[in-house]
Parts: structure tokens; C-alpha cells; sequence
């Protein structure tokens, strides 16, 4: 969905240039970036009608990904995300690879999606996310591609009026070392199969597994399975690509 233009006499311009007004009147202060960002994911899933919606920022040059998220039926207060990225290879499309996707997906909830390609240049490409309870039309897609230069203005207003400070890399940055059967037991845990079709599956009795288990938990200081697997993510311990669910039992 790139679009090729967006004309200033269109109906949606009246609101863009609210939102630049919003920014305009942000104070300089350390949530100012992410109320900002908020303002471009509200506008966005204003145009067709979303319940959220997420803007991601990669640096390639710190091999990080930033994000956030807007829901329109949330009450949890959002925040910056700062994730950890495995390099892309050549010709690669980072969002297809990139381990923040799965994290985005699971705040976004079940629901049908819509990405936009923000800025495409390679050293710090961006995307919206959008989604909604039905799915999206060729109409959608069309006012999206329209309003996507509207969109990059005022992503452009936030990094030029409100850059914030980098955020490092998160903790999950430290070395990780597992043994091959707790690595077996990891690959198996992201999969979604329970302690006894682990054991199943490795001919081992399920107190085994869960002697593994307890060991990859605390080596990646997580108390369930799912913060497990969400670490060994961003810590690149998984070969596999993201999964759509890991059950929480």
C-alpha cells in the first residue's frame, strides 16, 4: 500500500492537520515522543475505522526496533517498546523477519490487519499496523495508499520536533547458553506442545521435561512459558519463524 500522493483537498486533510496542531502544542518532555506517535496510530485507524493500531521504527545501525501501540479500548496506559533485531539479510523484507512482528501481533490482539509501509529507506524503515473486528476492502487499501504522505508528515514533525532519547537495548540483550536438549525443549515449548508431548516426543519421562523447563526459565529469567519464548525470541535462540499462538498453560 504506497501511495502516490496525497492531495490537501481530500476529506481526511482537515484531521491531518489537527494532528499536526496536536503535535505543535506537545510539550518538550520525555512521554512527548510516544504521545506523539499515539496521535499518528489514532489518525491512522481513524481513516478506516480501527480499533488500534501500531507504529515500528527499525534502526538497522543498532539493529533495534522500537514500537508502540494505540487501542481505542484500552485502558493500560501505552508505552515505547525497545526490542532487540536479528540483522536482515540481503533482500530480505525486515518486517517479515523481524522479531518485533510477533510482539505487535500479540498487543493488537485477534482481529483482522492492515500494514503501511511508512519510510522504506534501509537504515530506518517504519510501518503502521492497523487492526480492526471485519475485514479490510480494496477501498480501505486505497485510502490508506492515499494518505500515506499525510501520514509521513507528521511521523517527520514527530522526529524532527520531538526525538526523544535512543532507548538502549533491552535486558534480554545478555548471553544466553543452553544445553542442545534445553534448546530442543525451548523449540518444542515455542510450537505450543505441552510438557507431556515434549516428553512424548524426546522419549523421556515429563518430570525430565520439566527439569529442562525449570532450567531455560531461570537461564532466561521468565516465570512462564510464554515470557520464555518471548525472550528466546529476541535473543534470536529460536530457528524457527513466529508462530500465530503459544498457549499459556
Amino acid at each position: 500500500m504506497v501511495g502516490q500522493g496525497f492531495g490537501w483537498d481530500d476529506p481526511t486533510a482537515g484531521r491531518a492537520l489537527e494532528c499536526v496542531r496536536d503535535l505543535l502544542e506537545l510539550d518538550d518532555c520525555a512521554s512527548s515522543r510516544l504521545r506523539g506517535l499515539m496521535i499518528l496510530c489514532r489518525f491512522g485507524a481513524d481513516l478506516v475505522d480501527a480499533d488500534a493500531a501500531a507504529h515500528i521504527r527499525r534502526r538497522r545501525d543498532a539493529a533495534l526496533a522500537h514500537w508502540c501501540v494505540w487501542s481505542r479500548r484500552s485502558s493500560a496506559p501505552p508505552v515505547l517498546e525497545c526490542q532487540r533485531e536479528r540483522p536482515a539479510a540481503a533482500g530480505q523484507d525486515w518486517w517479515i523477519v523481524s522479531v518485533s512482528r510477533r510482539h505487535v501481533y500479540d498487543q493488537l490482539g485477534a482481529g483482522h490487519l492492515a500494514e503501511l509501509p511508512m519510510r522504506t529507506d534501509t537504515a530506518s524503515p517504519s510501518l503502521v499496523v492497523l487492526k480492526r473486528s471485519h475485514p479490510f476492502d480494496d477501498g480501505d487499501s486505497e485510502l490508506l495508499a492515499r494518505s500515506r504522505s499525510a501520514l509521513l508528515l507528521i511521523e517527520t514533525l514527530i522526529d524532527r520536533l520531538l526525538p526523544g532519547r535512543p532507548k538502549t537495548a533491552p535486558a534480554e540483550s545478555y548471553a544466553v547458553v543452553l544445553t542442545s536438549r534445553e534448546h530442543e525443549v525451548l523449540e518444542m515449548l515455542s510450537e505450543g506442545l505441552l510438557a507431556r508431548s515434549i516428553a512424548a516426543r524426546l522419549d523421556v519421562s515429563e518430570r525430565t521435561v520439566h527439569k529442562h523447563l525449570g532450567s531455560v526459565y531461570r537461564k532466561l529469567d521468565a516465570h512462564d512459558r510464554l515470557l520464555a519464548v518471548r525472550r528466546a525470541e529476541s535473543l534470536g535462540l529460536l530457528t524457527a519463524s513466529p508462530r500465530e499462538a503459544v498457549p499459556a498453560g
